[in-house]
């Protein structure tokens, strides 16, 4: 998917992941000063709420070059819980006019939180056009294992595998039992 949200003007960007939800293992993410993203979540077609962060510095000597987005140069929020679909926004409060000598441009993305490193180069020459993303997902045939294990022709775990509640809040997954490995899935998918 590509999730960046480039501010060259204010600028938006829409993810629709389907049948799979943005895990909370992701970070919306904001680089820039004189920058502001912001989400807005969507359930069944219709606007539900809003979230985003705030980056405002005016030199490089507040912003940390330490991997580390402290809020200054870059900020971060929380993904919430089961989210779908969404629409990604970056924005600037003053078209980058007191910083544009280290800070031209500004960015709003969704991105895996142990997978992104924050560099003050970001500034001039972030290159990015995708960033890893964690989806979640789940068998949505029954709400909960019980549910599913009473029909045995569309349960999906195999021998030797447990099921667990899908993280989505929907459906179940499927894991290989202790001292097992392999996939879960398939009907003799894990080896002890």
């Amino acid at each position: 998917y590509d999730l960046l949200g480039t501010l060259q003007s204010n600028i938006y960007a829409l993810l629709n992941t389907a049948n799979f939800s943005i895990s909370t293992k992701n970070k919306f993410t904001t680089i820039g000063c004189d920058t502001y993203g912001y989400l807005q979540i969507f359930e069944n077609n219709s606007f539900a709420f809003a979230t985003g962060c705030v980056s405002s510095c005016m030199n490089m000597s507040y912003v940390p070059d330490d991997g580390s987005c402290s809020g200054i140069g870059c900020c971060q929020t929380s993904i919430p819980k089961r989210v779908s679909h969404i629409e990604i926004n970056a924005h600037s409060f003053y078209n980058h006019k007191n910083v544009s000598d280290f800070n031209p441009c500004g960015y709003a993305f969704v991105v895996e939180e142990a997978e992104f490193n924050f560099s003050t180069t970001y500034f001039h020459n972030f290159t990015e056009d995708m960033v890893p993303l964690v989806l979640d997902w789940g068998i949505w045939d029954n709400e909960t294992c019980d549910e599913a294990k009473r029909n045995l022709t569309s349960y999906a775990c195999g021998d030797h595998s447990d099921c667990y509640k899908a993280e989505i809040g929907h459906g179940y997954l499927c894991k290989c039992s202790k001292g097992y490995k392999g996939n879960a899935y398939l009907a003799d998918g894990c080896k002890g």
